[in-house]
């Protein structure tokens, strides 16, 4: 069984077997999609937004609601490496444009900056107050 899958904004259909993820499909065409992990739902960056076809889907798992939390039911949002296709309708995805790991450290030091947290790891120190304690008679 094959699914076509439409990424909104290409022209482009690409087939997708039952049973193999989005990501591997996307992967499998270059399409552009964040990664860190390989698949294994542990890094929560091949976010994609369901928008027509999600019943051709497997349903979302609690693997993915780690990364996305409870509002991705209702939102569409899933992770492209746990939505597995196992239906033959039309699937229309919306991936975000991927960003270059440098931009996104260097976005998140100046957030940082201007918030004025602490590098991770690091410690405040402050001074101990202890009471002394009341002698009794």
């Amino acid at each position: 069984m094959v699914a076509k899958l439409r990424i909104e904004g290409s022209a482009a259909i690409i087939d997708a077997h039952e049973g193999e993820s989005l990501l591997t499909t996307l992967q499998a065409h270059e399409v552009p999609i964040a990664t860190s992990c390989g698949g294994v739902a542990t890094c929560g960056t091949c976010r994609i937004l369901v928008t027509r076809g999600a019943e051709n889907l497997t349903p979302i798992r609690p693997q993915e609601l780690v990364h996305l939390g409870n509002v991705a039911k209702i939102t569409g949002q899933r992770l492209a490496c746990q939505s597995k296709v196992c239906g033959t309708g039309e699937i229309v995805i919306d991936i975000p444009p991927v960003e270059r790991t440098e931009v996104k450290r260097g976005r998140k030091a100046s957030r940082n900056a201007r918030e004025k947290v602490p590098p991770r790891g690091a410690v405040e120190w402050r001074p101990r107050i202890l009471e002394k304690k009341k002698e009794e008679p």
